[in-house]
């Protein structure tokens, strides 16, 4: 076993292991023919009770009581008769007052000490008992009890003799065994905290995949631990919001920015088709190029201000000129004496407005006819 088990386990029941090995010794000596107790009493330190007068009893029994504290094993001899009276010296004894390696005790009795013994052990002696501590042949020389020592490894305790190195190995199996419980529960114990942690941990992954779902920022693992997830929870959500009304404005802005282009290429295109000057249609086709909208604004508004300073009439000829590329003699005409009604009627711009959308489409028209022409001379072709 590790040595930090040691650490862990605290103390060993030296007392506890000697009173067990004094406890057998004795209910094999006597060959189970009285119980044999043994009990644990800090409380008294194992003070011998002294001797009553014996009575005339029907049996014995052996209790060994001992002391961790006061390092002190006491044997008191009882004696009790089934149905006798009480006494001043008298202690009621079961089963449950300690552990019985002899004949097994039935019920309770009224029992008598009429003898004891006790052994109080030093510290040096119950040092060696210790599993790990090295042993030379001086250390047999100890005092295991007050004003007696010893010459060889073997003390007496009433009628018996306890050999230190039996003590000592049953300390070491008695060890050992608390050893491999406090290790079972320590790997138990391990098992339920990696156990937790998983959880905790699966947990914890959840809420960051609900978080990311809405949030680009997921709670660290102590604001997880530490704070409100309702908290958490609604300031995610507010993030959330907010990105969404961001996202939709710039949607928007996006948006318009695109028609407002499309609106000046189309308007920029237009010009193209009804100015006659050279340099003009160059500037217009760079602008083009260019594709910046404040670009094509300014080209629009110079060349807008060239076109306004001719008449409606005039203005209007030259929007209709546009037309003669994409249609009939017939068809120009009867665009064009359209267009000036309206402008008698409504006025310059729905007849500009009236111009334009024919131009539009007489254009598309004039594409998809061309369209389907080129198909038919590819189908003719052997």
């Amino acid at each position: 076993m590790p040595a930090f088990n040691d650490g862990i386990a605290g103390r060993p029941g030296y007392l506890a292991t000697i009173a067990d090995v004094v406890a057998e010794k004795t209910a094999a000596k006597t060959d189970g023919e009285y119980p044999v107790l043994v009990a644990q009493d800090e409380g008294q330190g194992c003070v011998s009770k002294g001797e009553s007068p014996a009575p005339d009893y029907a049996d014995i029994l052996y209790l060994y009581t001992y002391s961790e504290r006061s390092r002190s094993l006491c044997l008191t001899l009882y004696a009790y008769t089934p149905g006798q009276r009480q006494s001043a010296h008298d202690r009621t004894i079961s089963a449950s007052t300690g552990q019985n390696y002899g004949r097994p005790l039935v019920g309770s009795v009224r029992a008598v000490p009429i003898g004891s013994d006790v052994i109080v052990f030093t510290p040096a002696f119950l040092s060696l008992l210790h599993w790990r501590t090295r042993l030379d042949a001086g250390d047999t020389r100890v005092a295991a009890k007050t004003e007696r020592h010893f010459s060889d490894p073997t003390i007496t305790f009433g009628d018996l003799n306890l050999n230190l190195l039996e003590l000592r190995a049953r300390v070491g199996q008695r060890r050992a065994f608390e050893n491999r419980v406090l290790l079972v529960l320590l790997c138990v114990f391990s098992g339920l905290a990696s156990a937790a942690l998983g959880w905790l941990y699966l947990m914890y992954a959840g809420i960051n995949r609900q978080f990311s779902e809405v949030t680009d920022s997921v709670p660290s693992l102590k604001a997880y631990l530490l704070e409100d997830l309702a908290v958490l929870a609604t300031r995610a959500e507010r993030d959330f919001h907010l990105r969404q009304m961001e996202a939709q404005k710039q949607t928007r802005a996006e948006s318009l920015l695109r028609h407002t282009r499309e609106d000046l290429t189309r308007r920029l295109q237009f010009l193209l088709s009804v100015l006659p000057d050279d340099e003009a249609r160059s500037q217009i086709h760079a602008c083009l190029a260019a594709d910046d909208a404040e670009q094509m604004a300014d080209v629009l508004r110079q060349f807008q201000d060239r076109i306004g300073t001719k008449t409606s009439d005039e203005r209007l000829g030259l929007l209709l000129e546009s037309l003669k590329p994409y249609c009939t003699e017939e068809g120009f005409a009867d665009y064009r004496s359209r267009a000036f009604d309206l402008l008698k009627e409504s006025g310059f711009r729905l007849a500009r407005d009236f111009v334009v959308k024919a131009h539009d489409h007489a254009r598309a028209r004039a594409r998809e006819l061309e369209q389907n022409t080129a198909v038919e001379d590819v189908e003719d072709v052997p």
